[in-house]
């Protein structure tokens, strides 16, 4: 899904001035691991540790200043 979107909107991405790049490595890992599962939807590990560090940014974090809702929302 979130690859989709990136691949969708990388002019925007570009214009707002995130470059991704993607080198010998992360074809030859990707041609590995196609080449054993051919047909999986697979995702560099460059690119999986990106969304990796996003989802973890966007956390709850430890001293983090809640509303009551969003205290709510979390203990549910």
């Amino acid at each position: 899904m979130e690859e989709a979107v990136l691949r969708d909107n990388i002019e925007i991405f570009n214009q707002n001035g995130f470059e991704f790049r993607f080198d010998g490595n992360d074809i030859d890992e990707m041609l590995s691991v196609l080449a054993d599962f051919p047909g999986t939807m697979y995702r560099p590990t460059k690119l999986r540790k990106l969304f990796a560090s996003r989802a973890c940014r966007k956390s709850v974090m430890i001293g983090m200043a809640l509303s009551t809702p969003q205290m709510e929302k979390v203990s549910v």
